[in-house]
């Protein structure tokens, strides 16, 4: 079976006591909606995985981002997508409800074979990046061709006439 594993920076479960820790800070702080990053942000980005035959196609969303902005590799299997965003306030403007801003991001996502990164292509269109990744001949299928004689196989009186 195959699978997609997307990696971000923490783990999946939290032990309680940093839970409770982080519901108790939280319920006596202002919105995180409401002030504007302090570092490096993650964009959480929102992407589609395909497969054919013969490459893997990852779109991804990155509106605002530039193309040039982008840093896209791989190594393998894993695709690393990384870059960022620069969106400016208005000048003389405060930020009352702060909902995006420029950020950093970089996004990992293990495919399930390797890559010719060779042959890759990449295509950004309306904030949409399209990757075109083939896969690497080790891991395409491949078929085997049997070879040897048709028929029907004798029955056990015809090999004991032999």
């Amino acid at each position: 079976m195959n699978s997609l594993t997307t990696r971000y920076g923490r783990p999946a479960l939290t032990p309680l006591s940093e839970a409770v820790d982080q519901l108790f800070r939280d319920a006596f702080t202002w919105p995180r909606a409401f002030e504007a990053p302090a570092g490096p942000a993650r964009l959480g980005l929102r992407s589609n995985v395909y497969e054919t035959d013969d490459a893997y196609v990852v779109q991804t969303l990155l509106p605002g981002v530039k193309a040039e902005e982008l840093n896209v590799t791989t190594d393998r299997n894993v695709l690393t997508i990384e870059g960022h965003t620069a969106i400016a306030a208005p000048e003389g403007a405060r930020g009352i409800w702060i909902a995006f801003s420029g950020a950093e991001f970089r996004e990992q996502v293990s495919l399930p074979g390797e890559v010719d990164a060779a042959k890759a292509s990449a295509e950004y269109r309306d904030g949409v990046l399209t990757l075109t990744l083939p896969k690497a001949e080790k891991a395409r299928v491949k078929t085997i061709k049997v070879t040897g004689q048709s028929g029907s196989q004798p029955t056990i009186e015809q090999a004991k006439s032999k």
